[in-house]
C-alpha cells in the first residue's frame, strides 16, 4: 500500500514541477481539506492560484523527505538536478522550515543547474502559505545578494521584494520576519525608495494600528531619513516631497501655540519629522482607543524629541544647553536643561503642552 502511495507521490511531484515551470504567473498556494481519495489529480489550479488536497500531503512529504535525506547521507553530488529540484520543491512547498533543503537549493544555484529568478518566484508562492517562515526570508536574502554580485539586471529587484514583504505582512499580523527583511531591502535601495516607503508606511500604520512590527519599521525609516539628512548629500527633490506633508502638519501643530512664536521655518528639519509623527500618532490615538502599539510608538517619538533638544551638536539657533553648575554649589542635574531663550526651549514647551492636551 505504501509503495502505491509513493508511486502516486512521484507523479504528483512531477506535475507540481511542470506546473511551476510552465506558469510563471502562479501567485498563491493553499492546502484543501479533502479527506476522501478520488480517482483524479489532487492538484487544483484556478486563476493562477495553486491548491493541493490534504489527503496526499503526508505521502508527498514523506516520499520527498526520505529520498532527499538518503541523497544527503551518501553525500553524493547533484547528478540528477531536475529530480533533486522536483523533490525539493515538493518538500519545501509543504514544509519550508528545513534549512538543510534550502542549502541544497543553494548548491543547485551555485552549480548553474537552477535559475535564481525561478526560485524567487517559487518562494514568493510559498510565502502566501507560510508568510512567517524565517528560513524563507533568509534564502531570499541570499538569492538577492547572489544576483547583485553576479551583476545581472536588478533595477526593480528590491522594489518587488518590498511589495512581497508587504503582502506577507498583510497576511500575518505582527510579522517580524517580513518587516525585518523589508528593513534590509530598504538599506539596499536607499535613497531611491525613501520617499515611496515614507508614504507607504504612513498608510500602513493608519490601517494596522495594532501592528507593532509595522511601527518598528516606521521608526527605522525615520532613523534612515534623519541619517540621510545629516549626511548633507541628500536629494533635494526627495526631501521636498517628504516635507510637503510634514510642513503642513507642523503648521497645524504650532497653530495652537502662538505664544511661543514658533513657525515651521524656525524649527529645524529633523525636528519637523517628529512633530509630524506626533501629530499623526495623536490622531490615531483619538480615533482608535486602547491600542498599545500606538502608545509604544508615542514613547519613541518623545524620546527622540528629547534627544534632539538635548543634543550638544544641535544648531546654534536652537540655543545653548544650560549645563553649568549652579552658583550655590549644588551638583548639576543628570539631564541637562534647555536654554531659556532658545528655539529649542520654545519647541520643548509646545511639545510638553501638546502632551498634556492629549
Amino acid at each position: 500500500m505504501q509503495e502505491e502511495f509513493y508511486a502516486a507521490a512521484e507523479k504528483i511531484l512531477s506535475d507540481l514541477y511542470n506546473l511551476f515551470s510552465k506558469d510563471p504567473k502562479l501567485k498563491s498556494f493553499e492546502i484543501l481539506p479533502v479527506v476522501q481519495i478520488e480517482n483524479k489529480s489532487p492538484i487544483h489550479v484556478e486563476e493562477h492560484c495553486l491548491a493541493l488536497e490534504s489527503w496526499c500531503v503526508p505521502h508527498i512529504y514523506c516520499y520527498a523527505y526520505k529520498n532527499l535525506m538518503n541523497h544527503r547521507q551518501i553525500k553524493g553530488k547533484l547528478r540528477d538536478a531536475e529530480k533533486c529540484n522536483t523533490l525539493l520543491m515538493g518538500a519545501l512547498l509543504l514544509n519550508p522550515d528545513i534549512t538543510t533543503f534550502w542549502n541544497m537549493r543553494k548548491e543547485l544555484i551555485r552549480s548553474g543547474k537552477l535559475d535564481p529568478y525561478f526560485d524567487l518566484h517559487f518562494t514568493s508562492v510559498i510565502l502566501t502559505f507560510k508568510p512567517k517562515c524565517a528560513d524563507l526570508y533568509a534564502f531570499r536574502k541570499w538569492i538577492l545578494k547572489y544576483l547583485v554580485q553576479s551583476s545581472r539586471n536588478n533595477e526593480n529587484l528590491f522594489e518587488n521584494e518590498i511589495q512581497i514583504c508587504e503582502a506577507a505582512a498583510d497576511r500575518y499580523s505582527n510579522n517580524y520576519h517580513a518587516w525585518t527583511h523589508r528593513i534590509w531591502c530598504l538599506t539596499q535601495s536607499l535613497p531611491n525608495s525613501l520617499q515611496r516607503e515614507w508614504a507607504a508606511s504612513m498608510k500602513w500604520v493608519q490601517r494596522h494600528v495594532s501592528d507593532y512590527s509595522g511601527f518598528h519599521y516606521r521608526q527605522k525609516l525615520i532613523t534612515f531619513l534623519l541619517s540621510y539628512i545629516d549626511s548633507r548629500s541628500y536629494d533635494q527633490e526627495v526631501i521636498k516631497l517628504i516635507l510637503f506633508s510634514v510642513d503642513e502638519a507642523t503648521e497645524g501643530f504650532l497653530h495652537n501655540f502662538k505664544t511661543y512664536e514658533l513657525t515651521a521655518q524656525t524649527i529645524p528639519l529633523t525636528l519637523k519629522i517628529f512633530v509630524y509623527e506626533l501629530s499623526l500618532n495623536s490622531d490615531l490615538i483619538w480615533n482608535f482607543v486602547g491600542h498599545e502599539a500606538l502608545w509604544c510608538h508615542r514613547r519613541f517619538i518623545f524620546h527622540e524629541i528629547k534627544r534632539l533638544l538635548l543634543d550638544s551638536n544641535c544648531p546654534k539657533y536652537w540655543g545653548r544647553l544650560d549645563t553649568s553648575n549652579p552658583a550655590d554649589g549644588t551638583p548639576p542635574e543628570k539631564t541637562p536643561k534647555i536654554g531659556k531663550h532658545s528655539v529649542g526651549r520654545a519647541v520643548f514647551c509646545a511639545v510638553r503642552k501638546f502632551k498634556e492636551i492629549y
